[in-house]
């Protein structure tokens, strides 16, 4: 018999390596939700497994959102509160994600991981690789993106779904199980069942080093800026002169702020007589 630990992580291994080869690529080209065929494959396998694990409560609605709960155990009438714990079914279209063939990399040494296309993964580099020399590290191939973000959350809450349905004796109260399309696109919530929801705390499990927790909700989808000069001849330009194009590109030269402004930016130069 093996152990809680390894069941544990095996599941999570397991709905991992699945998860990933279902190509989820989203499209920010697109108006409607979802904006890819593809993402109904994982949505829809999702609700097979969240039946097969013995959850009843399960809404899958046009725009794919889906809603799962687990009720609660604990006896009598005052419960504790609702939680829930989402993650996003697409993946990025920056790197293909069709075709995609994860290997894992048991007992890791340290050392710079070697995939194809002559992709190196250094340890140097990725500072963080560097705490699990001994563990399995599960990369690309080097052809495709791996996926990771975020079907390593699906796997973590499906794996800890599983877990609660296989051990009625731990006493919980009800879980929200929530997963979502389109959050590499940055329209993912924009037609969110909000309303439907009875958690008063959800946590993403999307990113970031193991342990951490973020607070902040700024999704900085978009922003049109305008920049507003004023021209003059220049014999009498001194203290009056506002060349909006300048200012445009100081603005796009700020590295700092078009990181924050990653999804779309629009900016627009306007001389004024």
């Amino acid at each position: 018999m093996i152990s809680e630990d390894k069941w544990l992580s095996r599941q999570i291994v397991a709905r991992f390596l699945r998860y990933v080869k279902i190509e989820t690529t989203s499209d920010r080209h697109q108006t409607k939700i979802p904006s890819t065929e593809c993402q109904w494959d994982l949505l829809n396998l999702l609700v097979t497994e969240l039946e097969e694990i013995g959850i009843k409560d399960i809404t899958l609605d046009k725009h794919g959102y889906l809603i799962a709960r687990i009720p609660s155990n604990i006896d009598g009438v005052s419960q504790p509160p609702v939680i829930g714990f989402m993650a996003h079914v697409d993946t990025a279209e920056d790197v293909s994600g069709k075709g995609v063939k994860p290997i894992i990399h048991e007992d890791y040494d340290g050392g710079v991981i070697k995939l194809k296309n002559k992709i190196l993964i250094d340890p140097d580099e990725f500072q963080t690789l560097k705490r699990y020399t001994g563990e399995t590290i599960i990369t690309a191939d080097g052809t495709t993106l791996l996926g990771a973000d975020d079907k390593a959350g699906i796997a973590e809450i499906m794996s800890a779904a599983a877990w609660l349905k296989k051990h009625p004796e731990v006493q919980h109260g009800e879980v929200e199980i929530i997963f979502t399309p389109d959050e590499e696109t940055g329209k993912g919530l924009e037609k969110f069942p909000l309303k439907s929801l009875k958690s008063i705390c959800c946590y993403t499990l999307d990113g970031d080093e193991e342990g951490t927790i973020e607070t902040e909700c700024f999704h900085a989808y978009a922003a049109d800026v305008t920049f507003r000069g004023i021209v003059i001849h220049p014999g009498k330009a001194r203290g009056k002169l506002m060349n909006a194009v300048t200012m445009a590109g100081t603005f796009l030269t700020c590295s700092p702020g078009m990181r924050v402004l990653r999804r779309r930016t629009t900016v627009t130069a306007i001389i004024v007589q």
